[in-house]
């Protein structure tokens, strides 16, 4: 999961009369004697002419869409941004994003010309703030998931539940004394001396065990693989039962999220969170 950032552009040239003209789909929003600057409010493109030479400099190329052939789709995209930034996330991995694909196909930006004389000035939010799939829980906890279950009829009771798998630690007994849980580039030693996973469920509590090893790594920034996971990271699992989203297919999985966010419970966790 990645950090959302924002970022203002400040626009700004000096004037010596105000003044606003639509020139194409671009508004003259500033000028002098010498240079002309115009803002595209759709794409928040900007051009500036030069009076004296008649030469124009735009921030992106002129007719794009038409003109290139090579680049498709986010990489030809990205020939409308302003502004891009590479970065390596906690795994080291190189990542590039840009205020097109990243902010204005999601309307993630503000356009505060009020706020600067004679020039513009755009907030991009750059990173997806908000995805259907985000009510989806991937982890929840069993008075959680009976509160979820609580806003359906048992159609779709039955497919929620179906959609989640039981999971709890419970401490060995001698049942359990030569019971070994390997799971692999976990630290199973250490994670599974004195608790081992169980289901009620029926199903391989190992299985399910690995899945859990594996949203976590999936969705915690301080996690990059399964060795990282410590014993503290689980102790909530101790003789305490939570459900794990199961692996679905992509049809399932979209029911699911279509299903959970056409109910009230979004409203629900929001008031709880509030209080």
């Amino acid at each position: 999961m990645f950090k959302r950032m924002t970022f203002i552009i400040l626009l700004i040239i000096f004037i010596q009369l105000p003044t606003l003209i639509y020139a194409g789909n671009f508004n003259i929003i500033a000028e002098n004697s010498y240079l002309i600057l115009s803002f595209n409010d759709i794409t928040t493109e900007i051009k500036v002419e030069d009076k004296i030479t008649g030469k124009t400099w735009h921030s992106n190329p002129p007719e794009r869409d038409s003109r290139e052939k090579i680049a498709s789709g986010s990489a030809k995209n990205r020939l409308s941004s302003q502004l891009s930034i590479s970065y390596y996330n906690h795994r080291d991995w190189n990542i590039t994003k840009d205020n097109y694909n990243d902010s204005m196909v999601y309307h993630q930006y503000e356009i505060l010309d009020s706020e600067i004389d004679n020039g513009i000035k755009i907030e991009y939010t750059i990173g997806q703030k908000w995805s259907e799939d985000d009510i989806i829980p991937l982890i929840i906890s069993e008075k959680r998931f009976n509160q979820l279950l609580e806003y359906f009829e048992e159609d779709d009771i039955n497919f929620i539940k179906d959609s989640y798998l039981p999971l709890t630690l419970e401490k060995r007994n001698k049942e359990d004394e030569e019971k070994q849980i390997n799971i692999y580039g976990a630290d199973n030693k250490n994670l599974f001396s004195e608790y081992v996973p169980k289901t009620t469920q029926g199903k391989n509590e190992t299985e399910i065990m690995t899945r859990f090893l594996d949203l976590m790594v999936n969705n915690r920034e301080d996690i990059s693989s399964r060795g990282d996971i410590t014993i503290e990271d689980i102790n909530y699992l101790k003789e305490k039962q939570v459900y794990v989203l199961a692996s679905l297919m992509s049809w399932d999985y979209g029911d699911l999220v279509e299903l959970i966010n056409s109910s009230d419970y979004f409203a629900f966790i929001l008031t709880d969170f509030k209080r």
